[in-house]
């Protein structure tokens, strides 16, 4: 649905340009968590956009910890296919959560703080 020159960004520190780099950090996703589930909470649309608050949980495979974030999304479609995205999710939440980073890595960054 996605198509091969749809620009999609907010999915990590670069525009995802292709539908082949998408896969890759769905991928990527996929091989760091388990009994992924996306549960949509609001979804609006205007015109030829629609707009998405949802929920994300899933289990660390590693540790059986469960970790949930929140986040958006704005997709532009047409002719049935996904044309463009702009994504906005918790991936520092999701990254302390699973101890990859301290719990309060969001306070300590905007205080200045280096994150170790």
């Amino acid at each position: 649905m996605l198509i091969m020159d749809a620009q999609v960004t907010g999915l990590g520190s670069q525009p995802l340009v292709s539908r082949n780099e998408f896969k890759q950090m769905h991928g990527a996703l996929c091989a760091l968590l388990s009994d992924i589930k996306v549960s949509i909470e609001k979804i609006m649309e205007n015109e030829d956009w629609v707009s998405v608050l949802c929920t994300f949980t899933a289990k660390s495979p590693q540790t059986g910890k469960a970790v949930s974030i929140s986040g958006s999304t704005r997709i532009r479609i047409g002719d049935g296919k996904l044309l463009e995205g702009y994504n906005t999710f918790d991936f520092l939440g999701l990254r302390a959560q699973l101890g990859f980073l301290p719990e309060d890595c969001f306070v300590l960054g905007l205080s200045g703080q280096k994150i170790v």
